[in-house]
């Protein structure tokens, strides 16, 4: 079906074009139209849709604008469209190649069939895919399916403005996951994903967030365990840069020290800290310390880095914060999803006069 023409301004990357404006209906923005170059069909994703008058500028006066529109009321317009270039389909294959020339004006627009936007936006195998929801071409909806191995394995992005709806494709990408028994995790810096599961195993790093978090999935009914996590101090030394804002390369006397100290493995952050200031040392950091003569200026810089991080919740500040090993809790954790311990219970079930026992999911 033709729905418009080529018009202004054309190049390998975008075009515009004029809609006719009896097929408006079939157009709209973040769809799809094709046009042929060099007898190959190239898609185009819809980016904007306007309507200009052409005549207004020969009225003289609001007067003669109202007669036009209010009582002849045939008002003169063109609906114009900018669509960018997305790919093409050669030999029956989707190709995500842009024209080498660009469309000439008076070239024909036109709505793909049917079978090129499945092509386009879906996969034929549905048994390695899942829905992820719906799209609207040309007056009627298309599955749009996702391919399973794409999505694990290669990076995904999901853009789009507030309230676009970002999180809800999120939560049903990991429900369909789940779903087909792939383990997912997340990082849900925001809370938005905590109660949209029955039997998460959430993380979290403090224990009053943890209170919270159990009595937001009790009011909403769902099964989930929630554990508090620590970093080991050992991760300081290892991701020095990122934590502290200093390299092994740029402070070799810090790294020494700090090294040093956590061979001696402090449980907590105050810990460290008081080693620094020389209070509460065990042997083990009064050996070091007295072996290996530190200038204070080296001290001094590694406590003042350290004292910026000493609230961070990731690593326990004092013997008070509790929190199990992160490392531990995690191996715990993915033993127990292997094993299913947690997730499904037993049942039992009598068939032809004997006890059957089965494992269902707990919820």
């Amino acid at each position: 079906m033709v729905v418009g023409y080529v018009v202004k301004e054309a190049n390998p990357e975008y075009f515009y074009f004029v809609v006719d404006p009896e097929n408006i209906d079939n157009l709209s923005i973040g769809g799809v139209v094709k046009i042929y170059i060099n007898e190959i069909p190239y898609f185009a994703l819809i980016e904007d849709l306007i309507s200009i008058a052409v005549e207004e500028e020969r009225f003289f006066d609001y007067e003669a604008i109202r007669y036009v529109y209010g009582e002849i009321k045939k008002p003169q317009y063109l609906i114009i469209g900018k669509a960018i270039f997305i790919g093409c389909i050669k030999d029956n294959k989707v190709l995500p190649e842009k024209p080498q020339i660009p469309p000439l004006p008076g070239q024909e627009i036109f709505i793909p069939t049917e079978e090129e936007i499945l092509k386009l936006y879906s996969f034929e195998d549905k048994s390695t895919t899942f829905p992820v929801g719906y799209i609207k071409l040309a007056e009627k909806d298309y599955e749009i399916h996702a391919k399973i191995k794409d999505l694990i394995i290669r990076h995904t992005g999901i853009f789009g403005i507030t309230g676009s709806g970002k999180s809800t494709t999120v939560a049903h990408l990991i429900k369909e996951l789940v779903s087909k028994n792939i383990p997912v995790l997340v990082f849900d810096i925001h809370r938005d994903y905590i109660t949209a599961f029955d039997n998460a195993y959430i993380i979290t790093f403090d224990a009053k967030e943890k209170e919270f978090i159990e009595k937001l999935l009790e009011e909403r009914g769902k099964n989930s365990r929630v554990f508090v996590g620590k970093f080991s101090l050992d991760i300081i030394k290892e991701y020095m840069g990122e934590i502290l804002g200093i390299s092994e390369k740029q402070a070799a006397h810090v790294f020494r020290l700090l090294s040093g100290l956590l061979s001696c493995k402090p449980k907590t952050i105050k810990q460290l800290l008081n080693w620094l200031e020389g209070e509460d040392m065990e042997p083990c950091a009064r050996k070091f310390l007295g072996e290996d003569s530190f200038k204070d200026t080296t001290k001094e810089s590694l406590k003042s880095r350290i004292y910026r991080i000493r609230e961070w919740r990731l690593f326990r500040r004092n013997v008070e914060d509790g929190g199990e090993d992160l490392e531990e809790l995690i191996n715990r954790i993915l033993n127990e999803i292997r094993e299913g311990r947690g997730i499904f219970k037993e049942d039992y079930e009598v068939r032809d006069g004997e006890v059957v026992v089965k494992r269902v999911e707990d919820r």
